[in-house]
């Protein structure tokens, strides 16, 4: 669990449990506790360096039939008390409970585990945080500020310095108010209070619930043993996610060879104006509207020279990003094959792994209403409006309340829905990101690079009584998901 992620999931949990009574402590296994505050809440805390967290949940893990001697010793201490006091050790991913009658405070470290402490006075509450530019100049930042972690530091790094900034300025002040976890192959799904930098995510407006999505899966392997066959399969994982990193920062390197091509461009419209046998460290150039560029040369070379190095490093980064946009190509395709064979994946959820592999309604049941179809890659039927009175007529005559509606985010747009068989079909990624591009090119955003798509269940949806046609109130938002916009794809699909 991220640090600073941490950092909020902590604070609702304390809000959840405080004046709570801890009725049992169990110990499912080796790294995983189970808190039951009763009425169906139970606290469920795991460790790991990478992986551990917690969560809040109306289940508990099984059990085994005899508790450990350190859950006796720990029902001893604090069974039956309430809990009073809370300290938030978020940089470090520690947090501390205090009980009634109880000098000691329960204190879970995701890093080392379950523990009775008295004395917290090595752990402060306040959080020094750095300076922008040190995080990218200071190295082993994190050991002075564990909360800059790698997530955050990468996600920095794709910043300017003025988003950079605000972002820092955020988390620093805590106003944070949407928690995500990547859906996309070869990332990590680890939960982050801040966007992560792929095409689809899930959303959520609480931390806890966010926690609860990622964690369920990781505990069920722990308790189900089925980390350990696994070792071998996430280490080929773990390669392959790293060698996709290296391909991003190739990819940046040979972008910047190929805008080279502008400065030599440049320099060849002027050279019948200059000396070009010259040699200098900097050249200053209009273009063709008059901008002037200064123009960096390598003042070993003449100005001719130097020209024809930019256009020849301009070809080899033309050539290096062809051959890296087939090995990300195949990266992905290598990531995605172990990710739906990955047996952590199949128990993300009961209700998505029951007919994973079974496609879409592929009965099309058409209407006399305005509206275009289409087929997903996976066989799913999807249907968009393509007026408000059209929108209003899906909406109330073609959908059925467990089908996917899907719709643009802050603006006008067509209303969405992929039509599934029954509650428990389980939409591939793939599809899920073609409706959202599908909802995207009928929307204000058609003309842009990216669009930001809501997706809900349509039993989440309702029409707006006295409003016009087309307007409707979301109550529950299942995720939102950042698309591409691919302009042939209507076509594509259309059936």
């Amino acid at each position: 669990m991220e640090a600073n992620f941490f950092r909020f999931a902590a604070e609702e949990l304390f809000q959840k449990i405080r004046g709570l009574r801890l009725e049992k402590v169990f110990m499912p296994a080796r790294g995983v506790w189970t808190f039951s505050f009763g009425s169906s809440l139970n606290l469920v805390f795991y460790t790991s360096s990478k992986e551990g967290g917690f969560f809040l949940s109306q289940e508990k893990p099984p059990n085994p039939p005899n508790p450990s001697a350190q859950v006796m010793w720990l029902r001893k201490k604090i069974k039956n008390r309430k809990v009073t006091d809370f300290r938030n050790l978020w940089s470090r991913r520690r947090l501390a409970l205090g009980f009634t009658s109880v000098q000691d405070f329960l204190v879970l470290d995701i890093r080392k585990g379950v523990s009775m402490e008295l004395d917290l006075s090595e752990d402060s509450c306040e959080i020094a945080w750095p300076q922008l530019q040190d995080i990218s100049s200071q190295e082993r930042i994190w050991e002075k500020y564990p909360q800059i972690t790698p997530p955050l530091r990468k996600k920095l790094s794709m910043l300017n310095e003025k988003e950079g900034g605000e972002l820092l300025k955020t988390l620093e002040m805590g106003h944070v108010s949407h928690f995500y976890i990547s859906s996309t192959p070869g990332l990590n799904p680890s939960p982050l209070c801040f966007e992560p930098e792929c095409k689809m995510f899930h959303k959520f407006d609480s931390a806890l619930d966010a926690a609860l999505e990622h964690g369920w899966p990781q505990v069920h392997a722990l308790v189900s043993d089925l980390k350990g066959s696994q070792k071998e399969e996430h280490a080929s994982l773990r390669k392959l996610r790293k060698n996709l990193d290296n391909l991003e920062k190739d990819r940046k390197r040979l972008k910047e060879m190929i805008s080279r091509s502008i400065s030599g461009q440049i320099i060849k419209n002027n050279l019948y104006a200059i000396d070009h046998d010259k040699r200098q460290n900097e050249l200053s150039l209009p273009d063709e509207t008059g901008n002037i560029h200064k123009i960096a040369l390598d003042p070993r070379l003449s100005i001719r020279e130097n020209m024809e190095r930019f256009f020849k490093r301009a070809a080899k980064g033309k050539r290096g990003l062809d051959f890296v946009q087939k090995r990300e190509k195949e990266l992905l395709k290598k990531i995605e094959s172990f990710t739906k064979d990955s047996l952590k994946n199949k128990l993300l959820s009961q209700e998505k792994e029951k007919v994973l592999s079974k496609p879409g309604s592929k009965k099309i049941q058409k209407y006399k209403i305005d509206v275009s179809y289409f087929k997903s890659s996976d066989g799913f039927v999807i249907i968009r409006a393509k007026n408000r009175k059209s929108g209003h007529k899906l909406l109330s005559s073609m959908a059925n309340p467990h089908d996917l509606w899907f719709h643009v985010q802050g603006g006008p747009g067509a209303h969405v829905i992929l039509k599934k068989d029954h509650d428990s079909v389980a939409v591939p990624e793939k599809s899920i990101e073609e409706a959202a591009v599908l909802a995207a090119l009928a929307s204000y955003r058609k003309n842009d690079l990216k669009a930001e798509i809501y997706c809900s269940k349509v039993r989440d949806v309702r029409k707006i009584k006295g409003l016009e046609q087309g307007r409707v109130h979301v109550d529950k938002v299942l995720f939102s998901v950042s698309v591409s916009i691919e302009s042939d794809l209507d076509s594509l699909l259309k059936i």
